[in-house]
């Protein structure tokens, strides 16, 4: 007993022995200096007192769960002059005097809360850089592509035959732009959805050359396996985007000579879009971070494009779902029929 006063005397933390009624028994010196109050106040109190008013629900309930089994919890407490703040708390039963009490070891993580939140705007200031260099970087490339062609133009450097060719190529450059923003804007949710029925290979098909040219440059093909499916409702700039966001995901997978197969097909009366690759695979240890947003295993990037893509499949109330082991990854896009 003269032990277990010693330690109840002096510890650091608050220490509190409270009966079935959440009367509070005994508190020591830390207890007084945390909350304000000396001693004879404190055994004057229930431990309800204590509690924040946004806490004060949980505590006889809390109180119960300790008396049963022990319990160990976050909440936050309150000092005499009104400040809150939050506390650690570790609760068993034991004996003292012949009677059952509750101790109740109570820590102050108000420093450890304050170092967390500064860990955390840390993070979030990374995160901010991170997109912002990724998001300059895609964007400008694209800018200073068009500027140097109006430089040019301007200069009348350029034989016509040029002049058309490369106005293509900075349409290309502003059509990309255009996609970022417009991955960005998707991600935020305030874009409006344009659903009229259309036929999903179509628009695959619409897209196929622009596709196939991308993969070329990189060595790699893309084959298409359409098959009848069902008219549907969708926004057909965003499943261009998105089908154009997982294909690129599966050529950047592969090693030159590489092969993506854009396939369609009806299961259980549902349309369903897959696009497959034979690269090497996602790794086990960041399968659950996929469709993060701003996660990326780039160098360079913004970490966007599965969160745009999850981002369109939920605005279509379709599924989505992934596929990977060592022969390649394939991606399921399962929509709603036109009927459901």
């Amino acid at each position: 007993m003269n032990f277990f006063e010693s330690i109840f005397k002096h510890s650091r933390d608050i220490v509190l022995l409270i009966n079935s009624n959440g009367n509070i028994i005994k508190a020591n010196i830390a207890a007084a200096k945390a909350y304000g109050y000396n001693l004879q106040e404190l055994y004057n109190m229930k431990i309800y007192s204590l509690r924040a008013p946004k806490t004060k629900d949980s505590v006889y309930q809390q109180l119960q769960e300790a008396f049963d089994i022990g319990i160990s919890f976050e909440t936050r407490h309150v000092r005499k002059n009104g400040e809150e703040f939050p506390v650690e708390v570790s609760a068993h039963q034991l004996m003292y005097n012949h009677e059952k009490l509750l101790l109740s070891i109570i820590r102050d993580v108000t420093k450890r809360k304050r170092t967390e939140q500064v860990f955390a705007e840390t993070e979030i200031i990374k995160i901010i850089e991170k997109v912002a260099s990724g998001l300059a970087h895609e964007i400008r490339n694209s800018i200073t592509s068009v500027h140097g062609f109006l430089q040019l133009a301007a200069h009348q450097k350029m034989e016509q035959n040029q002049f058309a060719h490369h106005c293509n190529l900075m349409l290309e450059e502003l059509d990309y732009a255009e996609l970022v923003i417009t991955g960005l804007i998707l991600v935020a949710g305030d874009k409006f959805l344009d659903l009229q029925v259309r036929n999903l290979n179509q628009l695959i098909e619409s897209m196929f050359p622009l596709l196939q040219t991308q993969a070329k440059l990189q060595g790699k093909t893309i084959e298409l396996s359409l098959e009848d499916t069902q008219a549907i409702y969708l926004d057909a700039k965003e499943i261009k985007l998105l089908v154009t966001q997982l294909t690129n995901n599966a050529l950047e997978s592969m090693s030159s000579g590489g092969k993506v197969i854009i396939r369609t097909q009806m299961i259980d009366d549902s349309p369903v879009l897959s696009i497959r690759d034979n690269g090497k695979g996602i790794p086990h240890e960041i399968r659950d971070k996929l469709g993060t947003s701003f996660f990326t295993t780039k160098d360079i990037g913004v970490g966007l494009g599965l969160a745009i893509c999850n981002r369109i499949v939920i605005r279509h109330e379709a599924i989505m779902n992934i596929e990977s082991n060592g022969l390649g990854t394939t991606v399921n896009v399962t929509f709603q029929s036109k009927s459901k």
